[in-house]
C-alpha cells in the first residue's frame, strides 16, 4: 500500500526583510562568531503565589504574563529565514509555545545557588537558538530555589533581534504584566500556547530607515579610505596580549561576576559627578589603569576601548511613516557605538606611575588623578557624540555593505583592535507599577554577554536595580588569553570602586 503524499509546506509569510545593523548581527550568529546575550533579573513572588503546592498555579500565571510582554513587541514574535543569504528576512510565525522557550529548573542546595547560577548563565550564553523560521529568537530560563521565594529569571536573545536595552525593556515589560495580567480577562492561553499579532505595521523599521542621518564630505572619505585603504597604508601596531589574533575556537564564554552594594555606589557616583564624569567613563578609566598595569611587560603600544550608545533618544516619538512606534520603549536594535584611543604617550605615563608602586594601595594612589582625567575625557568623547545626533553616524552607513557575511569572513583576517568595551545598561526600576506589598518586585539584576570572535576582547557589562546592588559582569573568550588576566581586570574593578565608594 503506498503512503500518502506529505502536504507541502506552507510558503513563510514574510513581514520585512532584516535591516542592515540586524544583517550584521546575524551574520556574526551565522558564522559562529557571536551566540547570546542575556539580563538576568531576580523576582519576589507575591505571597498568593508562594509555596510548592501553588508551583503549578505560579506557572500557569507567570506564562500569561509572558504572553502578555511578547504580545507588545513584535521582534519577539517573529522567526527568520534565509539567514544564510544576503538577504534574510523576517516572517510569521503562526503560533508560540512557550513550553518550547521558557525552562523551569528548582534547585534545592542554597549553599551552591549562585555557583549554579553561574553555571547555567555561562551556558546559555554559549547555547545556539534552534528553527530559525519557526522559532523566535530568546528563550528564558527560570530558577527557584525551593526554599526560597525568589525566581532568578534569564532572558536570552539572540542579538539579531534587539539591543541590550531591548533586554532591559523586556524585564521592565514583564514587571507590569505580572502586577496586570491577572486583571486582563481577555488573555487566554491554548495548552501553553499563543497565536502572534506582529504585523508590518507594528514591527519596529531598522534604524537607518528611522534615523535621520546626515554625513559631512569629510567624513565619508575619512570612513571610505580607513576601509579601502592599501596593506602598506594601515598602522601596523605591535604585538600585545590584547590585540590577539581572532580565533573562531572556541566559541566559548569565560565570564566573572562582581557587586557593589548600594550605599558605596552611591559614593562612587557622587565622586563620578565631583570629576563631571559618568559610572561609564569611570569604568573605562579603571580598565585603561589596570590593564596597563597587568601588560607592564608586553611592547609599548596605543589602546583601543569602546562604548555602545543606545540611540532611542534620537529617534523621534510615532514619526509619521511608523505611527506605532514609540522608541524609548522599542525592543530592537537601536544602538551604535563608538570607539576611544589612549596614545601610547599616555600608557608610558600609566606604565611609569604604576611600576613606582610597590602595594596595590600605593598603585591606586599613584593611579588616581591619572584614572579620573582619563574618565573625564570619555565621557567629554560620549557627550560629543550624543551633541552630533545622527550626524556623522557610521551605523548610518551601514546600508553600503551588501554582503555582511563575506564582511565577517574578511574582518577574520586582521587582528582584534579593541581591548575592552564598556556596555551600561544603568539602572531598572524594580518596582515600577507596583501599588502594593503583594506585588511582584525585581530584587537584583544583571547583564551577560557572550564571547565575541571579532570585538573587542574584555566586555564590562554594568546594570543596577533602583536602590539595589550594582552588579558588573566581564567576559572573555575562552583560551584567547590567560584567564588571569581577565579574572584581574574584574578583581580590580571591585577594589577601585570600593576604595572610591568609602572616601565620600
Amino acid at each position: 500500500m503506498s503512503k500518502p503524499a506529505s502536504a507541502p509546506a506552507a510558503k513563510p509569510r514574510v513581514i520585512r526583510p532584516l535591516g542592515p545593523f540586524e544583517c550584521f548581527q546575524s551574520a556574526l550568529y551565522q558564522l559562529d562568531l557571536y551566540c547570546g546575550t542575556i539580563v538576568t533579573c531576580r523576582y519576589a513572588i507575591p505571597e498568593n503565589l508562594q509555596g510548592a503546592d501553588r508551583h503549578d498555579g505560579l506557572v500557569g500565571f507567570w506564562e500569561r504574563a509572558v504572553a502578555h510582554t511578547v504580545l507588545q513587541h513584535p521582534l519577539l514574535q517573529v522567526g527568520i529565514i534565509k539567514r544564510n543569504s544576503k538577504k534574510p528576512a523576517w516572517v510569521h510565525l503562526d503560533r508560540i509555545d512557550l513550553t518550547q522557550l521558557i525552562e523551569w529548573r528548582i534547585l534545592d542546595n542554597p549553599e551552591k545557588y549562585e555557583a549554579t547560577s553561574n553555571i547555567i548563565r555561562q551556558e546559555q550564553t554559549d547555547t545556539k537558538f534552534s528553527g530559525d523560521a519557526t522559532q523566535p529568537g530568546w528563550r528564558m530560563v527560570v530558577l527557584q530555589l525551593d526554599t526560597e521565594d525568589l525566581l532568578e529569571v534569564m532572558f536570552v536573545w539572540n542579538h539579531t533581534n534587539l539591543d541590550g536595552t531591548g533586554g532591559k525593556i523586556f524585564h521592565e515589560t514583564l514587571l507590569q504584566s505580572l502586577n496586570s495580567v491577572g486583571n486582563d480577562s481577555s488573555l487566554v492561553l491554548d495548552n501553553h500556547s499563543f497565536k502572534p499579532n506582529a504585523t508590518i505595521k507594528t514591527m519596529p523599521p531598522p534604524l537607518t530607515t528611522v534615523g535621520e542621518f546626515s554625513f559631512t564630505a569629510g567624513f565619508t572619505a575619512t570612513i571610505l579610505w580607513k576601509e579601502l585603504k592599501p596593506p602598506m597604508f594601515k598602522k601596523k601596531l605591535p604585538p600585545h596580549t590584547t590585540r590577539t589574533p581572532l580565533s573562531l575556537t572556541p566559541l566559548r564564554t569565560q565570564s566573572r561576576t562582581l557587586s557593589i552594594d548600594n550605599e558605596t555606589l552611591k559614593n562612587v557616583l557622587s565622586a563620578c559627578r565631583e570629576h563631571k564624569t559618568t559610572l561609564t567613563g569611570l569604568l573605562h578609566g579603571i580598565s585603561l589603569v589596570s590593564l596597563v598595569n597587568h601588560l607592564k611587560d608586553e611592547p609599548l603600544t596605543a589602546i583601543a576601548s569602546a562604548t555602545p550608545l543606545n540611540v532611542r533618544r534620537l529617534i523621534p516619538s510615532k514619526p509619521p511613516a511608523y505611527p506605532e512606534l514609540e522608541p524609548s520603549t522599542a525592543m530592537a536594535n537601536y544602538v551604535s557605538r563608538m570607539e576611544h584611543e589612549f596614545d601610547e604617550v599616555l600608557v608610558s605615563k600609566i606604565r611609569d606611575q604604576a611600576r613606582s608602586a610597590t602595594t596595590e594601595t600605593e598603585r591606586i594612589a599613584a593611579l588616581e588623578d591619572l584614572m579620573w582625567s582619563v574618565s573625564t575625557t570619555v565621557r567629554e568623547e560620549i557627550q560629543a557624540k550624543i551633541d552630533l545626533g545622527f550626524k556623522n553616524e557610521l551605523c548610518g552607513l551601514m546600508g553600503v555593505v551588501g554582503d555582511y557575511r563575506g564582511y565577517m569572513k574578511d574582518q577574520l583576517k586582521h587582528q582584534r583592535a579593541g581591548s575592552w568595551l564598556v556596555t551600561n545598561l544603568g539602572v531598572i526600576d524594580g518596582a515600577k507599577g507596583t501599588s502594593s506589598a503583594e506585588d511582584w518586585t525585581i530584587k537584583r539584576a544583571s547583564f551577560s554577554l557572550g564571547a565575541n570572535v571579532i570585538g573587542p576582547l574584555f566586555v564590562v557589562s554594568p546594570i543596577a536595580v533602583k536602590g539595589g546592588d550594582l552588579t558588573i559582569g566581564v567576559s572573555w573568550q575562552d583560551q584567547v588569553i590567560d584567564a588571569r588576566i581577565g579574572e584581574a581586570a574584574a578583581a580590580d574593578l571591585g577594589t577601585w570602586l570600593r576604595h572610591l565608594g568609602s572616601k565620600a
